[in-house]
C-alpha cells in the first residue's frame, strides 16, 4: 500500500451489508398477505409489495433481496442419543445465499413502500440440506428454514483517524 505524506489519515472500511429497517406491516405477495419469514417457497416466483421503515434514510443504490436460506441445524458430534452423559448439540445458523427482488435508487428515513420480482430456485434449500447430510449424516438436526426480505448497501466505516 503507498500512503502519501499527509498532516491526518483516516481509514474506512467500505463494505456492502444490511440497511437498518423494519418491516412494517404486512408482506403481500401477487397481492395476498404472505409469510415475512418466507414469502416465497422454493419453485414459487411472484412479485413482493412491503412497508419497510428504515432508521437512517440517505442510502442509494439500494438492493432488495431474500436473504435466502437462512437455515438453523443443531449438529450432534457424539450421536443422537440424548441420555448419554457425552451428548451435547452444536447449534449453527447458515446463510445460504441471496435471491434479487429489487434495485432501489434510494431510501428514506420512516416508512419505504417498496415492490420488486422474484423467484426462488425449486432446490434452493434441499442442495444445501444434502449437503449437510452429507457432512454430518445422520448427526444433523434441521430446525427451521427462513426467506427474508432484507436489504443491502454500501456502508462506510471509520476505522481509524488521527496525526
Amino acid at each position: 500500500m503507498n500512503i502519501p505524506q499527509a498532516d491526518k489519515y483516516r481509514f474506512v472500511l467500505l463494505q456492502e451489508g444490511p440497511v437498518g429497517g423494519v418491516t412494517n406491516g404486512p408482506v403481500y405477495v401477487n397481492g395476498k398477505i404472505a409469510n415475512p419469514s418466507m414469502p416465497l417457497k422454493p419453485g414459487e416466483s411472484g412479485k413482493i409489495e412491503l412497508t419497510e421503515a428504515f432508521e437512517k434514510g440517505g442510502y442509494t443504490n439500494v438492493k432488495f433481496t431474500l436473504r435466502g436460506g437462512v437455515v438453523y441445524y443443531y449438529v450432534t458430534p457424539n450421536g443422537n442419543d440424548i441420555y448419554k452423559p457425552e451428548f451435547y448439540l452444536e447449534p449453527h445458523m447458515d446463510i445460504i445465499g441471496y435471491i434479487p427482488v429489487a434495485e432501489l435508487d434510494k431510501v428514506q428515513r420512516g416508512d419505504n413502500v417498496i415492490s420488486g420480482q422474484a423467484s426462488v430456485p425449486k432446490d434452493f434449500f434441499d442442495s444445501y440440506v444434502q449437503k449437510l447430510k452429507k457432512e454430518y449424516g445422520n448427526k444433523v438436526v434441521i430446525v427451521s428454514k427462513r426467506l427474508e426480505p432484507i436489504f443491502l448497501a454500501q456502508k462506510e466505516y471509520m476505522l481509524w483517524e488521527g496525526h
